[in-house]
């Protein structure tokens, strides 16, 4: 299985990178659109890559992907916030505070208890479970720039007219003193 941890007031996902089954090796378990959205994924790696590409052509609920088995989860951070979802491919959202799953969920969880950073938390999982594994690959959502659009120049204001010319105060003449 897998760690992951979202902390949802900073939009950071956090995974570890073993890959669990017959056999381990190193895996990429985090994932990101062109629109900058970071998707993590935790199961049976077969069913989450559908899900992966499914999220990559748009979500379309006509055309869900077929799983062998409901056994993944993935969660995504992104412009319409945090969502985890399943094989039903239905994002349920999550609105505050940090999420963990996967094997080492619990450990990680325990871990942000005591005032661990997500990071930290991936690290106490990692070292107590063991199908969660190093390195631990941690980054933040950022918004995608939209692409600069030139301004329009202002219309041009009508020309002022010029303002008339004061005449000069008539000079006062000194006070004669008596």
């Amino acid at each position: 299985m897998t760690t992951v941890v979202v902390d949802v007031q900073r939009m950071t996902l956090v995974c570890d990178s073993l890959c669990t089954g017959g056999m381990q090796f190193i895996s990429q378990k985090m994932f990101t659109l062109d629109d900058g959205t970071l998707i993590g994924v935790c199961g049976v790696m077969n069913n989450a890559l559908k899900f992966v590409e499914w999220a990559k052509a748009g979500y379309n609920p006509k055309v869900l992907p077929t799983f062998s088995d409901d056994s993944f989860e993935a969660i995504t951070v992104g412009p319409k916030g945090v969502h985890v979802w399943d094989s039903a491919c239905v994002g349920i959202p999550i609105v505050s505070g940090v999420f963990a799953m996967g094997s080492g969920s619990h450990y990680a969880r325990a871990a942000l208890h005591c005032g661990r950073t997500a990071e930290e938390a991936v690290a106490v999982a990692c070292d107590l479970d063991q199908h969660s594994g190093l390195p631990i690959v941690s980054k933040t959502y950022e918004t995608v720039a939209p692409r600069a659009v030139p301004r329009r120049k202002a219309p041009a204001k009508p020309a002022a007219k010029p303002a008339a010319k004061a005449k000069p105060a008539a000079k006062k003449s000194p006070a004669r003193r008596k």
